[in-house]
């Protein structure tokens, strides 16, 4: 019977103990490790502390990126307080661009003034008022546009002196002259205008959004020229050759306009710029003119823009049935049939019959001017 009653005893202590194992475990969490789940799940709280009193908890030290970032954006902050203002929240919100890379941001009280933390460049960017705003009617850094690279500035045109506002991204820029005209420039023109300096070119503001001309090429306008941009390339027109330029009549660009500077003998300088159909030359003492292509083919026969025995044009090209006529300096060009001549004014009779076709023509005419010995 003892035995028995022993046996039932062990049997019950054993039993016990499985069932103790078998139990649910719950393992408490010490308090300062529940503190720093909770934080790790919120926004990161920056406060309303000082600026020179702000201190980083050791939570958000284990994201060194976003320590820089909250570094960054609170020296950011006191290189622009007059504008910014203060911070409007006292949290940094998450931003990705188009490549997934993420960035972050935060709200000021300056009117749509925001502190973007740019991480490819490791800088903090401050953007406000208009342009801002429209940064994000476009997707903001989740667009073309992309993470703006420099701080929104007052600017002066390089074209007429005029101030507006700019603001660099790292795929486009946004402008706004002084008439608060606000245009994106992106793509192959905002390389192109990046390199001339923006702004500060001959080019100044945008004038206008891009617009298309074929399904390969588009263009944009600015204060002082367009640039197109063709598959690969883009080319700038500028100045009185610009002020000249028509699609219709030149087509595309085929390169940039090139500059021939006088000489010590003579006091101009030539400017030319070769189209799908015309080529346009431009001087600082003749106007600029419409030269077909295979005039202009000829033209460079006879020596240099500066010193060509032709001279330079001084109208453009006139199609008057099956002959084109053109006036230059020295003489008549003529293209019939495909085929080019020059005839110049060089006696009076070739300047007679040159200018009957120039009345035909409806070209001025010129008065022949025997040369004095």
């Amino acid at each position: 019977m003892k035995i028995l009653l022993f046996v039932l005893v062990v049997v019950a202590t054993v039993n016990n103990c499985f069932a103790q194992v078998l139990k649910p475990v719950t393992i408490s969490r010490p308090e300062a490790n529940k503190e720093a789940i909770n934080q790790a799940n919120k926004p990161v709280a920056i406060g309303n502390v000082k600026m020179d009193e702000q201190k980083i908890s050791p939570v958000i030290q284990l994201n060194q990126g976003l320590v820089t970032a909250t570094e960054s954006i609170m020296a950011k902050m006191k290189e622009v307080v007059n504008k910014a203002n203060g911070f409007k929240d006292d949290k940094l919100t998450e931003v990705f661009n188009s490549a997934k890379i993420k960035g972050y941001y935060r709200n000021t009280n300056a009117v749509n003034g925001v502190i973007y933390y740019n991480p490819v460049r490791k800088k903090s960017v401050f953007i406000y008022g208009d342009i801002r705003k429209f940064f994000d009617t476009q997707g903001g850094c989740d667009s073309y546009i992309d993470f703006p690279v420099n701080d929104m500035s007052i600017v002066k045109s390089g074209f007429d002196g005029q101030y507006g506002e700019n603001a660099t991204f790292e795929s486009a820029c946004i402008t706004v002259n002084a008439s608060r005209k606000l245009y994106p420039v992106f793509g192959l023109i905002y390389e192109k205008y990046r390199t001339l300096g923006g702004v500060s070119s001959n080019l100044g503001f945008a004038a206008s959004d891009r617009v298309n001309y074929t399904k390969a090429s588009y263009a944009q306008m600015f204060d002082g020229g367009i640039i197109i941009a063709n598959n690969n390339t883009a080319f700038t027109i500028l100045g009185t050759i610009y002020k000249k330029y028509n699609y219709a009549a030149c087509g595309l660009p085929l390169a940039d306009a090139t500059t021939e500077k006088a000489n010590s003998k003579v006091v101009f300088i030539v400017t030319t710029q070769k189209f799908e159909k015309n080529t346009i030359i431009s001087s600082t003492k003749t106007p600029a003119c419409l030269v077909k292509n295979e005039i202009y083919k000829k033209w460079i026969l006879y020596g240099t823009s500066i010193e060509n025995s032709c001279g330079l044009p001084t109208s453009d090209a006139v199609d008057n049935g099956a002959m084109t006529a053109q006036n230059f300096e020295k003489g008549l060009m003529l293209l019939v049939n495909g085929k080019v001549t020059f005839v110049p004014d060089d006696n009076e009779k070739n300047a007679e019959e040159n200018n009957k076709i120039r009345q035909q023509n409806k070209l001025q005419v010129i008065k022949f001017l025997p040369v004095k010995n």
